[in-house]
């Protein structure tokens, strides 16, 4: 399959008060088109780092320190940290998307649902809307002039003059001041009608009860299994290359968080997104991904297909990750022993060393390098 994001090299770093945070320490990470890629770790491994360092959102006082983040786009890969932040905000929430694992905090609550879905039909898919109702208005023109309705047929006429200067400049003063004349002012209900049948189709594929209904409700209205979906929702409104679902089933309870993962799944099947997938629960890995990346402390350690992860592990991290899931068969859960280190001073070579059970001398002073042990599958450890 085709590469669909490549990232290299990644290096980000947070400035802070006590000291400069290496979240991530050269990352490489590939997405091919069409999968799910898994990415798993302790909390505060650097997954959702990576998630934002691709849209460029590192929150500040985070940067990124260098590296490539090369995405596909218009037929070729363009280095994402090269482009300004106007090309950013035409490609986020349209070929790039994410689903936030809290959705409370993902809707704005003085907004209704149809407000906050719609926002990304009008910001990513104006012109699409604006030649659709040309298309209805040039229909009616005609009837109004097979009907003799002169008045009526030279109101239409202006609607569409409207639409032609507001495919060129939305914002325009001719635009605006339209809006204020009695007759002509309630052009903008056509373009809000033809966004509220999108709004409206995408929370039916959402399998969302009664969505005309819906739309109009405020987001403390809705359960947070309703919440996560018009979030979802949102985030697929334009069709994404890439959707990327931080922890999207984390505030749910389990039989909630099974429909939405089997919402994501049949919506990725429809869409034809790939899916960059972050979670701490390797459970929800098997079920959903195709590969998996392991981390650990801002590296990835482990990268393989799913199968050979769960089958042939070879990092020691990912084997104590393994041993930690309850099982049947387990008399006792194994934890690992110690913390993830604070990444201000992290220990030198391999970032794992002082928590793992196979160290050996060259672990603690050079760190190593992520290399194809076998096919595709990839691991950061002296012992290979």
């Amino acid at each position: 399959m085709p590469k669909l994001v490549g990232i290299k090299d990644l290096i980000v770093r947070f400035y802070t008060y006590e000291g400069v945070v290496k979240a991530l320490e050269g990352v490489n990470l590939d997405i091919e088109e069409g999968e799910t890629l898994g990415l798993v770790g302790e909390t505060g491994s650097g997954k959702s780092v990576t998630a934002f360092s691709i849209m460029l959102l590192v929150p500040p006082p985070g940067k990124i320190e260098s590296g490539k983040i090369l995405f596909r786009e218009q037929g070729k890969m363009l280095n994402l940290v090269e482009q300004g932040e106007e090309f950013m905000r035409k490609i986020r929430g349209d070929s790039i998307s994410m689903i936030f694992q809290e959705p409370s905090a993902a809707l704005n609550p003085v907004y209704t649902v149809y407000d906050q879905i719609s926002e990304s039909f009008w910001i990513h898919r104006r012109e699409e809307l604006i030649k659709e109702v040309l298309k209805k208005l040039e229909s009616e023109i005609e009837d109004a002039k097979r009907r003799r309705q002169g008045f009526r047929k030279w109101v239409l006429e202006q609607e569409v003059k409207i639409y032609a200067k507001m495919l060129k400049n939305p914002s325009s003063l001719q635009v605006r001041a339209c809006q204020k004349i009695p007759f002509i002012k309630n052009f903008r209900k056509r373009l809000e009608s033809e966004m509220r049948k999108r709004v409206v189709e995408i929370l039916r594929d959402m399998e969302i009860p009664n969505p005309e209904g819906v739309a109009d409700r405020y987001p403390h209205e809705l359960s947070g299994g309703m919440q996560q979906r018009v979030v979802i929702a949102m985030a697929l409104a334009c069709s994404p290359k890439l959707l990327i679902a931080d922890e999207p089933t984390t505030s749910l309870d389990v039989t909630v968080e099974a429909q939405i993962l089997d919402l994501i799944r049949k919506l990725k099947r429809e869409y034809g997104s790939s899916v960059l997938f972050i979670t701490h629960d390797l459970g929800i890995i098997a079920e959903m991904c195709d590969r998996v990346g392991v981390m650990y402390a801002g590296n990835i350690v482990e990268l393989a297909n799913v199968r050979e992860i769960f089958e042939n592990p070879l990092h020691p991290y990912t084997i104590a990750l393994l041993e930690a899931i309850p099982s049947p068969r387990a008399k006792r859960l194994k934890p690992i022993e110690g913390t993830i280190p604070s990444l201000v001073d992290p220990p030198p070579g391999c970032r794992f060393h002082p928590r793992c059970s196979k160290r050996m001398d060259i672990c603690s002073k050079i760190k190593p390098e992520l290399k194809e042990v076998r096919k595709k599958h990839w691991v950061a450890c002296h012992l290979y």
